[in-house]
């Protein structure tokens, strides 16, 4: 459940009920595998993408990505994000399994940041403008939902910034951050 908690302040979303997610035309699977995990991606569509989240033993040693596909509960299903914001979220997931698989078995803030930034390197590496994805999709979260970070992922400022910390995002042109601040 804590887990699930924990998802929530980091996903905060919603991913189609299609398993393919534009504009790669990879699906979740293709997604978590691209990252290097090698864990079972395990989709649900009857949770949102905010109780997704990564277990190191789903039972007998073997780890998993559950990734909700389903609605948004009430009061905001009429709430959407795009898809890449919703694979910032897969890709989160995935960041814990490969952190996990090389050797990193703790979670809090250091972990949860360190996840963002690579949440974000991936996208970019697929060719897409994954800090200002990431970006977009935490400002969203804290325009719907009043999110400004938490004490276990770090500040809505930290989160950003450690997604334009990516390598893989390398130059990448931030755009316009001041919104970060501004609902």
């Amino acid at each position: 459940m804590l887990r699930g908690i924990v998802a929530f302040a980091s996903a905060l979303g919603l991913i189609a009920s299609q398993a393919v997610v534009a504009p790669h035309q990879l699906s979740i699977p293709e997604l978590v595998s691209f990252t290097g995990c090698k864990a079972e991606v395990i989709m649900d569509n009857t949770a949102p993408v905010f109780a997704s989240y990564f277990t190191p033993d789903q039972g007998e040693g073997h780890p998993a990505i559950f990734i909700g596909t389903g609605p948004m509960p009430e009061p905001y299903a009429d709430e959407k994000i795009t898809y890449e914001m919703s694979e910032a979220v897969v890709m989160h997931e995935a960041a814990h399994c490969v952190h996990y698989q090389n050797g990193t078995n703790e979670y809090g803030r250091s972990e949860e940041l360190a996840a963002d930034r690579d949440s974000a390197g991936y996208m970019c590496s697929l060719g897409q403008n994954g800090a200002m994805i990431y970006h977009d999709l935490l400002v969203w979260a804290k325009n719907v939902f009043g999110y400004e970070g938490d004490p276990g992922h770090g500040t809505l400022e930290d989160r950003i910034n450690a997604a334009f910390s990516a390598p893989a995002c390398s130059p990448q042109p931030q755009q316009d951050r001041q919104d970060t601040h501004q609902s």
